[in-house]
């Protein structure tokens, strides 16, 4: 619940997910784990701009910093349940992203489902959430904030969540 204290600090979706299975995926996609610290340990680490500008001014753009450099107690207090990341590429990407026959299948009935449900309006109903498809909400969230522009950050959170399911939709 981002009323509980990020405010706009995290604006993308979020998952608990075990860095051992992370450090899998990443290492598919030719990625190594450089490190993975809780935040408070991150940022002790690299509190003063003069040494660590790049840092500040990431979070100073997410807006986790105000004007004065600080963090408020609120997002302060909530920000020991984050853990910051840090890859590396070491090789190229191993995944392989097609799909199978029965998978492709699958998706085909997903397809027919989805547009036997849209609203013949021109309303829109979100995509089925297979797990074909969770896997694509980033790529769909990166596509939404590009399209949307400067207007993003002024969008509540509904509005996002609707872009990026359409997005989603296209993708699918």
């Amino acid at each position: 619940d981002h009323s509980a204290g990020v405010g706009e600090a995290v604006d993308l979706p979020e998952w608990l997910t075990p860095i051992p299975a992370l450090t899998s995926l990443a290492k598919e996609a030719g990625l190594e784990l450089e490190y993975a610290s809780n935040f408070h340990e991150f940022y002790a680490a690299r509190k003063d701009p003069r040494d660590h500008p790049s840092s500040h001014n990431a979070l100073y753009n997410m807006k986790v910093l105000d004007r004065s450099g600080s963090i408020s107690k609120d997002e302060w207090s909530i920000s020991r349940m984050y853990i910051a990341v840090k890859f590396r590429k070491v090789r190229e990407s191993t995944m392989v992203l097609e799909e199978d026959d029965a998978a492709e299948e699958e998706k085909e009935d997903e397809v027919n489902a989805t547009e036997e449900t849209t609203n013949g309006a021109g309303g829109f109903t979100p995509p089925v959430m297979t797990p074909a498809a969770m896997k694509m909400i980033p790529v769909a969230m990166m596509k939404a904030k590009k399209a949307a522009g400067g207007i993003w950050g002024a969008l509540s959170s509904e509005e996002k969540n609707q872009r990026m399911q359409e997005e989603l939709a296209k993708m699918i």
